[in-house]
């Protein structure tokens, strides 16, 4: 039997020992529309489980773990519009320590020369976890395993995205419409 076809009968997620709850969640929206789009060849459960995606998990449970002790907690599932979001964390800005902001891990093979901005992924993921939250800001700590590629190792980045409402709700819009054709094309 393929490891996707236990996966769903077990309903556990890959690495972060928590429950998956049966239904339409985000990941499954952003790969629909990745395959869309001709960015990514098949959807999540087609993929073989692999070393940076079980490395993602462990870094996500240990910065979700270490924190929750001193400045953040899991919110656990959150649902909108019928779509299921697993955000990282919340806590409170650094910045501004009055206002709570949604904390997002990743885990991440691609060089740190990127922009974090730039990573449409990421982005889209982050704004929808924002909008379901109805928060605007968003603390991630990503751990680059190769660093820059010049043989230095890891590097660790932590930034602060803030969006605009427009951005919120267009984002938001592109996810609900793919998810309204995956329920309608079922």
């Amino acid at each position: 039997m393929p490891i996707y076809e236990i996966l769903e009968e077990s309903q556990e997620l890959p690495g972060s020992g928590l429950p998956r709850t049966p239904g339409m969640h985000l990941t499954d929206v952003i790969n629909a529309i990745e395959v869309e789009m001709g960015w990514r060849k098949n959807t999540w459960e087609d993929e073989p489980l692999h070393t940076a995606g079980e490395i993602g998990f462990i870094w996500e449970d240990i910065l979700s773990f270490t924190y929750a002790s001193r400045m953040t907690f899991r919110p656990g599932e959150v649902t909108c519009d019928g779509i299921i979001c697993s955000p990282d964390g919340l806590g409170l800005d650094p910045e501004y320590p009055d206002i709570v902001v949604l904390e997002e891990y990743k885990c991440t093979w691609k060089s740190a020369k990127h922009e974090l901005i730039g990573n449409w992924r990421y982005m889209t993921q982050i704004a929808s976890y924002l909008h379901a939250l109805d928060l605007d800001t968003c603390i991630m700590r990503v751990l680059y395993l190769n660093g820059i590629y010049n043989g230095q190792g890891p590097i660790r980045r932590t930034a602060r995205i803030k969006f605009d409402e427009f951005e919120l709700r267009d984002n938001w819009k592109m996810i609900s419409n793919m998810a309204k054709e995956i329920r309608d094309n079922g």
